[in-house]
């Protein structure tokens, strides 16, 4: 009965933490991507707050540079997110480095901030794509968000 419960427990927290992603058109799909405050419908952000998140992701050939790029869908249209440094994955890899070997799983941990000005109640799709030196995408997932305030 108490092994019921603590799996009960476990699987309520993991549900909590749940990103419901999905594949960018023809890209390879991450393996994993973990953002907090989300629900089976989208991830809360908060304005003016970072959203922390971590993809991690599988190579199909050796790494030595890797790229991440944001992108927000804005009334139809895909508007890029300024990165600056959190763009160079090989730096941002909390588990991993670079290069990466052919077929190897690594994480990108990324944070951005949601500008004050984004309008409380927004649901959009953010795009987070990792691409290498020869501008091959690696992975690529799309994940439904809210803004709050």
């Amino acid at each position: 009965m108490v092994l019921k419960v603590v799996c009960l427990i476990l699987a309520v927290i993991a549900t909590a933490n749940a990103v419901v992603f999905s594949k960018c058109d023809q890209d390879p799909e991450a393996v994993k991507v973990v953002i907090d405050n989300c629900n089976d419908n989208y991830c809360e952000v908060k304005r003016s707050q970072p959203a922390k998140m971590e993809v991690t992701f599988k190579t199909a050939k050796q790494a030595t540079e890797l790229t991440g790029t944001i992108h927000a869908l804005i009334n139809g249209v895909w508007i890029p997110w300024p990165m600056g440094a959190a763009g160079k994955v090989c730096r941002n890899l909390s588990k991993g480095q670079c290069p990466v070997a052919e077929n190897t799983e690594a994480t990108y941990a990324v944070s951005i901030k949601v500008p004050f000005v984004a309008p409380v109640g927004t649901k959009t799709v953010v795009q987070i794509r990792i691409s290498d030196q020869d501008k091959t995408v690696v992975a690529c997932t799309r994940i439904p968000v809210l803004v709050a305030a």
